[in-house]
């Protein structure tokens, strides 16, 4: 049914392991071969460039439809851009304008430098300022169709039904402030980022009606394939290129996975009322074995918020499948590190062999199993645990306290221990928030390296320097020290950790301090499951 789907819009829901790359390039190759459409005119398109290539490379097969064309949403969004400054909506862009890979940061440091020149930001919040947290919050911002200055944007009315002010997150509202810097450099230098392909596609279409005219009628049909994980400019872009109404959109509410990009599920189970579109469903599992898909059905019925349907088996029974219960945690990563390890004696390769969590929170107890037991292994997409920024900045305050209670004993530091002292130093010396300026901070460290001062006593006179809630956390964080100093020599690793969390309140500044609350809680989280490994 798929397949000859002629016209008209038509949603997909296709389970994982159906074959809806199959189901898609087959109804593209009829759609060309009886004529229906004309392959330049037809569009196939997804947020992911892997599906893309995907599609390609199975459309490949049949040369009438290599004219069909091939392109991910942010690609789209970018020809978009393009096409708008070579007929003049636009500026012309600079050959080297779009900056996809590293280059980002740099917009992000000129903000920062901005934001200190001009007094807008605290000089500790910027010190501090995680980049990568701020890119993030920048780029689901613009993909939600929320500006830095709305007002000065100049939108059309009808436009302005749809975008609009970026909010700061509750507890870090110079973020806003630093989204506008960031964006008064961007235009300056007329850089376009990844994020900007769609946030300017979709704003030149709404802006120039003979821009979007030209588009509508570029193509008479859309396939857009992993269509649950598109956002808010993505899912605006499209339904103005499908005026004509011949709209396919595939995809799984089971699988979405980019909610923390923007992505919003809402789109994609909308779809069939926005355009009283035909519901087809793929729920035929040719990927799996009987015993993984009954497996699958049972764990993501718990989800109440999806559209009802199970997986078919289709591939019938093979292979094995256990469901094992372990006492705790510990217990649980011990026996999996005994599979690992059987697996591999029964002549697997540890390439071969995967070990899947929900979130990143639940690695360290497996990583810790792992290595105990000596078996080599990697963490695809993140670090070690152990070398997350939240865990290696915690694991600081014992290094410093250390440093500290040498110099109370009177010894000087070696060369190589000043380092350390002055790197742990600059990580955390507001990490929780104390408002200690840059420059203070530096005559603190200043006193421990060329005066041999113990730390805590150079944050007890910098105290006398500063307003008295500024003093009191210096005082608090002198005592810290004193405290795990010794504490250290007494106390079990767990035990430490645990108390240390507890009174820097550690957990609970991670989870406020972020432009998600989804981020925070995961760094908070990744924090509580290492103390507790």
């Amino acid at each position: 049914r798929i397949v000859d789907h002629d016209r008209g819009p038509a949603l997909v829901f296709a389970v994982a392991g159906a074959g809806k790359t199959t189901a898609m390039v087959h109804r593209v190759e009829r759609l060309v071969r009886e004529r229906v459409f004309d392959p330049r005119r037809i569009l196939v398109s997804s947020f992911n460039k892997a599906a893309v290539k995907d599609i390609g490379r199975a459309l490949e097969r049949w040369p009438h439809c290599l004219p069909v064309a091939q392109l991910t949403l942010h690609a789209l969004g970018y020809k978009i851009v393009r096409h708008a400054a070579q007929r003049g909506w636009m500026p012309r862009l600079a050959e080297d304008a779009l900056k996809t890979g590293g280059e980002e940061r740099q917009l992000i440091w000129a903000a920062r430098d901005l934001a200190r020149k001009r007094g807008l930001v605290a000089a500790d919040e910027l010190d501090g300022l995680d980049e990568q947290d701020l890119l993030n919050y920048i780029g689901v911002c613009k993909g939600n169709l929320r500006y830095a200055d709305l007002s000065g944007a100049g939108l059309p009315p009808a436009a302005r039904k749809l975008a609009g002010q970026a909010d700061a997150p509750p507890e870090l509202p110079w973020y806003l402030d630093l989204y506008r810097l960031h964006e008064e450099v961007r235009q300056e230098r007329g850089w376009i980022t990844f994020d900007d392909m769609l946030l300017l596609g979709w704003e030149l279409l709404v802006r120039h009606p003979e821009l979007r005219a030209q588009w509508q009628a570029r193509y008479d049909a859309l396939l857009v394939d992993e269509f649950q994980d598109v956002n808010l400019a993505q899912s605006e872009i499209l339904d103005m290129l499908a005026a004509h109404g011949n709209y396919m959109a595939i995809g799984d509410d089971d699988q979405t996975i980019y909610g923390f990009r923007g992505a919003r599920m809402t789109f994609f189970r909308g779809f069939a009322q926005r355009y009283g579109a035909a519901v087809y469903e793929m729920t035929d599992n040719f990927r799996c074995r009987a015993g993984q898909v009954m497996l699958a059905n049972r764990v993501i019925a718990q989800n109440r918020e999806r559209h009802p349907k199970a997986l078919v088996a289709a591939r019938g029974f093979g292979g094995a499948t256990l469901l094992r219960t372990a006492p705790d945690e510990a217990a649980m990563a011990r026996q999996i590190a005994e599979d690992v390890a059987a697996a591999h004696q029964a002549g697997h390769s540890y390439a071969q062999i995967a070990v899947l969590v929900r979130l990143n929170a639940q690695t360290p107890i497996v990583e810790q199993a792992l290595i105990t037991a000596r078996i080599p292994h990697q963490i695809a997409g993140d670090e070690p645990f152990f070398r997350r920024r939240e865990i290696a900045d915690l694991l600081k305050y014992p290094e410093l306290a250390g440093y500290d209670a040498a110099l109370r004993s009177g010894r000087r530091l070696t060369a190589e221990e000043g380092e350390r002292l002055l790197l742990c130093w600059r990580s955390i010396y507001n990490r929780p928030k104390r408002y200690l300026t840059r420059q203070l901070s530096q005559e603190c460290a200043d006193a421990a390296l060329r005066q041999g001062r113990p730390l805590s006593q150079a944050l007890i006179a910098a105290g006398e320097k500063v307003s008295e809630r500024t003093a009191a956390g210096l005082r608090d964080l002198a005592e810290l020290l004193v405290w795990l100093g010794a504490a250290q020599l007494r106390l079990p690793a767990e035990r430490l950790l645990a108390e240390l969390d507890e009174r820097l309140g550690y957990q609970g500044f991670l989870s406020e301090h972020s432009g998600f609350p989804e981020t925070g809680a995961g760094y908070a989280a990744n924090v509580a499951a290492f103390v507790q490994y």
